[in-house]
């Protein structure tokens, strides 16, 4: 009788496993499957000294095949657990059917062909240090077996190989001979397809060498043999390298996943990204707010730095679902940013609706981005996703993907754009931030509701308070272009640096600080930029 305890101890389920098998006759076709859900946190929890344990006690004709399920599984160690032990490592997704999964998995390894296959060729017919994998301890139906390497200038004109194997009648070996060599004929031989088949078993191999290798230094070599390769030949391989999408008129470019790119090196240092996957916020000389620079986030609030003031400013615009605010204008640059307003169901502690933006437009000349909470589209047609690490790039504009969140949009050198999308479990909703996170590359004559605030000044000028129940220095006036505005000490929450940050807040709509009314900055669809009234 098999009992589930609280605690995971791998140790102790292994070597009952193993102590079974030994204390009977193994057979070739005797299998052990170690299922977790996590790391071991009783008895030995020692990773390397369970792996010792197993490869010492382990019958030689025993294969240990392991199952992780859900996100708390260790699948490093239960890969390389598998990988020493002639086996196979799968993940069970908590978010599908696990025993149909695991069904899937048993049927692939129910009907065992072979076992330790070899496959060997004459020394004068192959280059031996480019051949990948040659020996594979087990073989089941379903599967396949594939070696690739480069052959030798001074072959013969017919290859032959050798295959040894057992299986359950006993030892087999197979001779196979292609008496016509099959030759790449592509232009670019690099590029062709069975030298992109070398290439990426070979990147495979070393990735398995570099999960087994317990040395650092090692890891790190077989690790950069693994890049070098990928980058040759523009291989995206999880964990090692990612991809840059690029106009029909450019060329692919792949980076190392690190986040040094090859655009870095080409001086279109744009995209970079920090620790958070996005840009690090602009630093004003003249302010010494801890705000992001230019924003509008959550029910939309605005957060502006402006010259002047040591505080940020701030303001909300009151709009409903439907509204497309436009947000920049720069027509001499041909830079236009609108937002869209959406709404969400009021909740029992609000006195109205809460509205958010659930899309953001962006364009540049004729070339724009439709960014939503699910996808990301182009003028040109294409779609990329939230969940994947991408780019793109066209003329002057850059734009980086960070993994479900956000997305870095660079023009020239000048203009930084941050989309931040947001979900809330609380209410369900998804929306979008945007920041500006540099705007020197602007235009003076630049418009829109951040826009026009952008090359603007500010003075704040305290009032002295005649209500004594009025704590002190909370109210002040706000000077600029000619306009006198009451403000007041306030807080909003910086979605970009996931803090609450000081501000004065303007009342009415930013009625004061935004040339003429709010309405005067509604389009008439996401994607139109028509002249504001003001």
């Amino acid at each position: 009788m098999v009992s589930a305890l609280s605690a995971t101890d791998i140790n102790a389920a292994l070597d009952n496993a193993l102590k079974q098998l030994n204390e009977t006759t193994a057979s070739k076709s005797d299998l052990v499957f170690l299922l977790s859900d996590g790391s071991p946190t009783s008895g030995i929890t020692d990773l390397s000294k369970i792996r010792r344990s197993v490869l010492a006690k382990r019958p030689p004709d025993v294969s240990v095949h392991t199952l992780g399920f859900g996100d708390g599984a260790d699948m490093a160690f239960l890969e390389r657990l598998a990988w020493e032990n002639k086996g196979i490592a799968t993940k069970i997704y908590k978010d599908k059917d696990a025993s149909v999964q695991m069904h899937q998995f048993y049927r692939l390894l129910s009907t065992p062909l072979l076992t330790h296959v070899q496959v060997k060729y004459p020394d004068d017919a192959v280059d031996r240090s480019s051949l990948t994998r040659v020996y594979f301890p087990n073989y089941v139906n379903g599967t396949e077996i594939v070696v690739a390497g480069k052959l030798s200038d001074d072959r013969s004109e017919a290859l032959t190989a050798r295959v040894d194997a057992e299986s359950a009648q006993g030892p087999i070996s197979l001779t196979l001979q292609v008496d016509e060599v099959g030759q790449d004929t592509m232009e670019d031989s690099r590029k062709g397809y069975l030298e992109r088949i070398w290439a990426f078993q070979s990147v495979m191999a070393l990735l398995k060498d570099m999960s087994l290798a317990d040395v650092a230094y090692d890891h790190q070599q077989l690790k950069k043999q693994a890049l070098n390769i990928s980058l040759m030949y523009n291989f995206v391989i999880p964990g090692l390298t990612s991809m840059v999408v690029v106009e029909p008129d450019s060329s692919l470019q792949l980076s190392h996943d690190k986040g040094q790119t090859q655009m870095d090196q080409q001086k279109q240092s744009s995209i970079g990204k920090n620790n958070h996957g996005y840009s690090s916020p602009r630093s004003s000389s003249s302010s010494s707010s801890s705000s992001s620079s230019y924003s509008v986030d959550n029910d939309p609030h605005f957060i502006v730095n402006m010259t002047g003031s040591r505080r940020a400013i701030c303001f909300s615009i009151d709009g409903v679902p439907g509204d497309v605010l436009q947000l920049v204008r720069d027509d001499k640059k041909g830079i236009y940013v609108n937002g869209k307003i959406i709404g969400v169901r009021r909740q029992r502690h609000h006195r109205k609706p809460r509205t958010y933006f659930g899309s953001i437009f962006v364009a540049v000349g004729d070339f724009h981005l439709v960014l939503t909470t699910t996808e990301i589209r182009t003028s040109n047609g294409m779609t990329l996703s939230w969940k994947q690490h991408t780019g793109l790039i066209h003329s002057n504009l850059h734009v980086s993907i960070g993994y479900r969140r956000n997305a870095t949009i660079s023009i020239g050198d000048g203009v930084k754009f941050i989309v931040l999308r947001h979900h809330r479990p609380n209410n369900k909703a998804a929306y979008m931030g945007f920041y500006i996170m540099q705007g020197k590359g602007f235009s003076k004559s630049t418009h829109g509701v951040l826009g026009q605030l952008y090359h603007r000044s500010v003075k704040i000028i305290k009032k002295k308070q005649r209500n004594e129940s009025i704590p002190k220095l909370t109210r002040a006036w706000l000077y600029t272009e000619g306009h006198k505005v009451r403000v007041r000490k306030s807080k909003r929450r910086d979605e970009h640096l996931k803090k609450k940050v000081d501000c004065w807040a303007v009342k009415n709509n930013g009625r004061g600080l935004l040339h003429g009314k709010w309405q005067d900055y509604l389009q008439p669809c996401l994607t139109c930029f028509k002249k504001n009234k003001t």
